[in-house]
């Protein structure tokens, strides 16, 4: 599988390091308008630096694009992509709104090239065996579920973490993760409430605290946190009637 990824900062560098370890992928190369930036990122995969994504698919064969840009620019590299019969490997969030989110889904829906967005936590072994736990009945009917996710504030290309309309601020980039674990395990969400403290434009400083019901009659408390003081950490617990 050749690769071609581009955005090659802190995300772009997890996802190198990872190829590294996987032997049937070759990223042929690495694009990012910071070329310093593409020159580090393929250095760790014995790659080629790009200033582009033109530059790069105009001299690699790649059959996947792998974007690992600020969120808000998700959907024009995707699609386009798509368009040339590429396979996209998205970053999460998928996108930055409903609107961008539903036309990469149908630029990429088909039988034509392949959609995979990076919700990792589905593949985390104690999620897994939470799923698995559930599925089997061993927790009996879940009732209860509490999850955190808190991390440091993250600092990216021009700040754009801290830029609300951007990123989305940490209930759109980081506690999607939990959104989408609780969605697998438990099934569709019928009511919300949520309370967050970002207030501007620019703030680095986002706190969420988001209560889901879900059809079954499952109630999930789910905690966000941008600016956390120790180090990034996360937290499941489930309780059942078994």
């Amino acid at each position: 599988m050749r690769v071609g990824l581009v955005g090659a900062g802190f995300m772009g560098g997890v996802h190198l390091n990872a190829y590294a370890g996987i032997p049937e992928v070759e990223v042929v190369g690495v694009a990012d308008a910071r070329i310093e930036s593409a020159v580090a990122g393929a250095k760790l995969v014995g790659a080629r630096p790009y200033a582009s994504y033109e530059e790069l698919v105009e001299a690699e064969d790649v059959e996947v694009v792998d974007v690992c840009l600020p969120t808000a620019f998700h959907r024009d590299l995707a699609v386009r992509a798509a368009g040339e019969g590429r396979h996209v490997i998205l970053e999460k969030p998928i996108a930055r709104t409903i609107e961008d989110a539903q036309e990469i889904l149908e630029a990429l829906s088909g039988d034509g090239p392949r959609l995979f967005v990076g919700h990792v936590v589905r593949f985390f072994p104690e999620y897994v065996g939470i799923k698995e736990k559930i599925d089997a009945g061993d927790l009996g009917t879940v009732g209860v579920v509490r999850t955190s996710r808190r991390s440091p504030f993250l600092l990216g290309w021009n700040d754009w973490y801290a830029d609300w309309r951007v990123s989305g601020g940490v209930l759109l980039d980081l506690v999607i993760h939990d959104f989408d674990f609780l969605r697998w395990a438990l099934g569709e969400v019928e009511r919300v409430y949520a309370r967050g403290m970002l207030g501007r434009e620019y703030n680095r400083l986002d706190y969420v605290l988001v209560t889901l019901r879900f059809e079954s009659g499952a109630i999930a408390h789910v905690e966000g946190h941008w600016g956390y003081p120790g180090p990034f950490n996360y937290s499941i617990e489930v309780a059942g009637s078994s």
